[in-house]
């Protein structure tokens, strides 16, 4: 799904959400979510009646996915796609992978920068960037963020210019993570560091 992403920051090491690769179903890494980081995102995660479905549907879904994080330290978004349309057999894919994108993006946003905050408690050690796909979907918001953010900012100048755009462009909406920009989003937070420094990943 994103092209060119092991030199986009020369001669660093990119490091997906939790330290993971960026490279398969994997929109959201492999597997890293810890009983602990687990428990925090029940805390920290709110969520309203996900579209076309009802309560019943939606707390089903939810707690799928917090069984598969707690039972093998993953999300999938094939798995919880799948499983939204076992709940809820009027959805169309479309759909169904609007829900997951968007709850599964909003879970490993926070994921990650809880993730990174160990190492880089101020966002200031390393640089920070959204990284994702650049084709006829992109919306203008990622366009102009892909202009602003370069070679990467600090997580405080990127969030600074995430919430800009998103009072600019979806004035309406809540922030539900950081690094959030709108429902549906293509778009994940990756930060670089020197090749070495951690290894492989950090």
């Amino acid at each position: 799904m994103f092209s060119n992403e092991s030199e986009a920051f020369p001669p660093y090491a990119l490091q997906g959400p939790l330290g993971g690769s960026l490279s398969k179903d994997a929109l959201f890494g492999g597997p890293a979510f810890t009983p602990d980081i687990v428990m925090i995102l029940r805390q920290r995660y709110t969520y309203g009646q996900f579209e076309n479905c009802t309560k019943e549907h939606t707390q089903r879904i939810v707690d799928h996915i917090f069984e598969e994080m707690n039972a093998i330290g993953d999300i999938s978004f094939t798995r919880t796609t799948n499983f939204i349309m076992e709940v809820n057999p009027d959805l169309d894919v479309a759909s169904a992978e609007r829900i997951a994108r968007t709850e599964l993006g909003v879970l490993m946003k926070i994921a990650s920068d809880l993730d990174w905050a160990k190492d880089d408690p101020t966002g200031t050690r390393y640089k920070y960037k959204m990284l994702g796909p650049s084709d006829n979907r992109t919306c203008d918001a990622h366009l102009i963020l892909e202009q602003w953010q370069g070679e990467g900012k600090s997580k405080p100048e990127l969030i600074a210019m995430i919430d800009e755009l998103r009072r600019r462009y979806f004035p309406k909406m809540e922030p539900r993570s950081p690094f959030f920009l709108h429902p549906n989003e293509r778009h994940r937070p990756v930060r670089h560091i020197r090749s070495g420094e951690y290894g492989d990943w950090g």
